[in-house]
């Protein structure tokens, strides 16, 4: 990691709360940031579902998460809580590229800043330094996804919604909302399976390929799937 203080601010002594990931992963984050200004462990958790502790006062000053394959199908619910308190605790999160949808996940909910493992070195200290300052920031390699779905979709002028039926609509309006397949299964009290099938016949219906194409499309036609939806 490239240790450039002067991207810091400099102030008091800050409390981290690192959560997920390898315990020797854990340590280098904290060494990093040790290195650049005082610092001091508040919370040094295996496994998201210890995260409960961090979220209560004294809250930590940043939390830096690792979500792995396994950990992303709970991801939902704790970056839910994280948003709650998302003025409270400046959360960095990390997650594969090929979990890509738990970080714009994240994005969309205000967490301060999220990251790409494979690039976690080169990434994770500008995604320190911003979400230290207060600002939020998003992975590149992600913000080219979200770039290249309003290219894609700028000239359409019928973003073909009438070919959806009731229920796929339903389902698009919380894709669109940023909701996880398994909020949208638990919100429409159906099960996973169900909204996986919905989620393919859109696509088709859509001419949608590709594994964030869903996403771009709801969120470049957000306004109109919510009027379409309006009556739902």
């Amino acid at each position: 990691m490239d240790r450039r203080s002067s991207e810091f601010p400099t102030d008091d002594t800050i409390l981290v709360a690192l959560c997920g990931g390898s315990a020797s992963f854990r340590r280098g984050i904290f060494d990093y940031l040790r290195a650049l200004r005082p610092c001091r462990i508040s919370a040094d958790l295996d496994h998201p579902s210890d995260l409960t502790s961090v979220l209560a006062p004294p809250f930590p000053t940043v939390l830096v998460m690792e979500f792995d394959a396994a950990s992303t199908t709970s991801a939902a619910v704790w970056i839910h809580h994280l948003a709650i308190n998302r003025d409270a605790i400046r959360s960095v999160i990390i997650a594969p590229y090929a979990e890509g949808l738990t970080l714009l996940t994240a994005h969309f909910a205000g967490i301060s800043a999220c990251v790409v493992r494979e690039a976690v070195d080169t990434e994770l200290p500008i995604a320190l330094a911003a979400a230290l300052r207060g600002e939020t920031w998003l992975s590149p390699m992600l913000r080219s996804v979200i770039a290249g779905g309003r290219d894609g979709y700028r000239n359409m002028r019928d973003p073909g919604l009438s070919q959806l039926t009731i229920s796929e609509r339903r389902i698009l309006t919380l894709i669109a909302a940023s909701r996880s397949s398994a909020e949208i299964a638990n919100q429409l009290h159906i099960s996973r399976r169900t909204v996986d099938h919905h989620r393919l016949s859109i696509c088709k219906k859509l001419n949608l390929s590709g594994r964030y194409s869903l996403l771009r499309y709801a969120l470049d036609h957000r306004e109109v799937i919510r009027g379409y939806s309006g009556g739902i």
